[in-house]
């Protein structure tokens, strides 16, 4: 068996809790399937992700997987669909019964990954790897008394820091699921504009959770022009931040979302915002003066953050979807007996 998942060269802590979690809770006949494929973790439940596997020799079981960042491959009906993240990916395929939840839940049923303690006193602050190219926010939240944790580093000592963790604040997806995994309350921010609403919902209403994030400020005045710029391209495609999407809404409709937010055309936003360079650069020097006063700004506003209301899954659905992914394994072993 291989676990197909996307590996980022840099590290994804979401993206890598693949490597870790299959080979401890799939059963030996699975993990020893010599021509299967199980697609993991992630949003990649898509053709261009996928698409090469459709026709082909080998087995394909999606475990927990999401829609995202694309549309589905062209024809899965040869494979096993045992889970899908959540309604809106089960939505876009056209097949509600096939929503439970993210597959990273399955964390809960490990022995060796994770130790908590039991009382547990630091604040978490993880953005998401989109906003590490851009200003640190690492030196406010150390201020602020929170232990940054990158979503690039080692995914052991991410789950190690979690288990010291009694609240975890998250601009990336995988700090949520795992802290609601672990049983932590967890907060929603964004600090990127390009922040995917989709996945996130798909997993939020999955668990019985809407998904406010709070909206972080800029630490400089060089990162407000650029997100500004982001954002205002992704309006002339019909996306407006993190309120797009409507629980309920039929499959047209998100396809219709998936299509214009990961089109081609989407693409050049990205040559877009280079048309502000020059803006960027004319105001280097105001950037400069402002700076304290940006910093401030977005110290003063994570800070409120810290006292917003916290996020956490109903104990009784969690044990629902946890022994719904269970027998979703058990659907994968049917599959390759």
């Amino acid at each position: 068996m291989d676990v197909f998942y996307f590996k980022d060269p840099k590290f994804n802590f979401g993206d890598d809790l693949n490597a870790y979690i299959w080979k401890e809770v799939l059963p030996k006949n699975v993990l020893e399937s010599p021509d299967l494929t199980v697609v993991g973790i992630g949003s990649i439940l898509t053709s261009e992700r996928l698409e090469k596997f459709v026709g082909g020799d080998r087995k394909i079981a999606v475990l927990g997987t999401g829609v995202s960042y694309g549309t589905p491959p062209s024809d899965m009906s040869a494979w096993c669909l045992a889970a899908v993240r959540g309604p809106l990916s089960a939505a876009v395929l056209g097949q509600p019964n096939l929503s439970v939840t993210d597959g990273a839940i399955l964390l809960a049923l490990t022995q060796n990954l994770y130790t908590k303690q039991d009382k547990p006193e630091k604040i978490i602050f993880m953005p998401h790897r989109s906003s590490l190219q851009r200003g640190s926010w690492e030196p406010i939240a150390t201020e602020l008394g929170m232990e940054y944790v990158s979503p690039q580093t080692d995914t052991l000592e991410i789950l190690r820091k979690f288990g010291e963790a009694k609240l975890v604040i998250t601009e990336a997806m995988h700090g949520a699921i795992v802290a609601d995994t672990m049983r932590i309350p967890w907060i929603p921010v964004t600090i990127h504009p390009h922040i995917d609403e989709f996945k996130w919902k798909d997993w939020t209403y999955s668990m019985g959770l809407d998904y406010r994030p709070i909206s972080l400020p800029s630490i400089s005045a060089d990162d407000f022009i650029y997100y500004q710029g982001l954002r205002g391209n992704m309006k002339k495609f019909g996306i407006h931040g993190t309120d797009t999407i409507r629980p309920g809404q039929d499959r047209k409709m998100y396809l219709d979302y998936l299509s214009r937010r990961f089109s081609p055309s989407y693409e050049q936003l990205h040559h877009l915002t280079k048309s502000i360079q020059h803006t960027r650069k004319a105001v280097s020097k105001f950037a400069r003066i402002t700076k304290p006063l940006c910093k401030a700004n977005a110290r003063r506003a994570l800070g409120q953050a810290m006292k917003s209301p916290q996020y956490l899954s109903g104990q009784a659905l969690f044990d629902e979807k946890l022994l719904r992914m269970q027998e979703a394994i058990r659907t994968v072993e049917k599959f390759v007996s």
